[in-house]
């Protein structure tokens, strides 16, 4: 607490306490009547305020001169207010500083190093890595894993069909199939293998594409495969017309492809 600023002419009554403490005691106790001890400590934080010059002088008095009449209950105005201020002090809140809300999340401790959300799934432990349930991409990747008997090709492209009808006494006529796959990542081993045909005079001839993924996880990065399908063919219908109306291209139940028409190579 900084010391009081008392008015100068306290200091001229204690000089004069031997002589006048008896004889003003009684006049300065009707002076200040009805003062608080809030008073008191205002006017020692400024002394300009009204009635102070009367208060800090007898509060210079009765710290000389304690057994003075009426200091006594003076002083005990003056501890009170200070004990309540340094109280009321004590219980104010200490102001946090202003910024922006961290977001809490409703995480709780199952077991070490296993944490599950606020409904109880676990959500990883310790030195789990996410499977491929938890992550359809990989990082910078472009494709997504297909699913468990999904067929894998996300596109296809450039398909043809002909009947390769070479000259000579030996010469087979054969179907060939060629055209481009785009699958979900490399590693894939991708085939054209014969089909069904519906047994017409000129059938659509099925062609089905079988993948198999990469043993090891590859990066889901689009890759494309070019492929190449043949089989024996009957001859071509006066040399020129095609044996088969149409070929499809079957990956499981998804039709990749219908090529029409067949054409014939001499």
């Amino acid at each position: 607490m900084p010391f009081p600023k008392y008015p100068l002419f306290a200091f001229s009554l204690a000089a004069m306490l031997p002589i006048t403490a008896a004889a003003d005691s009684h006049g300065m106790d009707e002076t200040l009547d009805g003062v608080t001890g809030a008073q008191i400590l205002a006017c020692e934080e400024d002394s300009s305020g009204e009635g102070c010059a009367t208060i800090l002088s007898r509060l210079f008095v009765c710290n000389q001169a304690e057994s003075m009449p009426g200091c006594a209950d003076f002083m005990a105005l003056r501890d009170e207010a200070e004990a309540a201020a340094e109280d009321e002090a004590d219980a104010e809140p200490v102001e946090e500083p202003d910024g922006e809300d961290a977001e809490e999340i409703d995480v709780e401790v199952r077991a070490e190093g296993e944490m599950s959300d606020s409904e109880g799934e676990p959500v990883m432990s310790e030195g789990d890595e996410p499977d491929a349930d938890d992550a359809d991409l990989v990082d910078g990747s472009d494709a997504e894993a297909p699913a468990d008997g999904e067929c894998p090709v996300l596109d296809s492209s450039d398909w043809e069909a002909w009947v390769n009808a070479m000259p000579g006494s030996d010469a087979s006529p054969r179907l060939i199939v060629t055209g481009m796959v785009s699958m979900p990542s490399p590693g894939y081993e991708v085939s054209l293998e014969r089909g069904d045909s519906d047994g017409s005079d000129r059938p659509v001839q099925e062609v089905e594409l079988m993948a198999t993924a990469p043993d090891m996880d590859a990066s889901q990065v689009v890759t494309d495969y070019e492929l190449r399908f043949e089989m024996d063919s009957p001859a071509p219908i006066d040399g020129t017309e095609a044996p088969f109306s149409a070929v499809r291209v079957m990956c499981g139940e998804d039709e990749l492809a219908m090529i029409e028409p067949v054409e014939v190579a001499q």
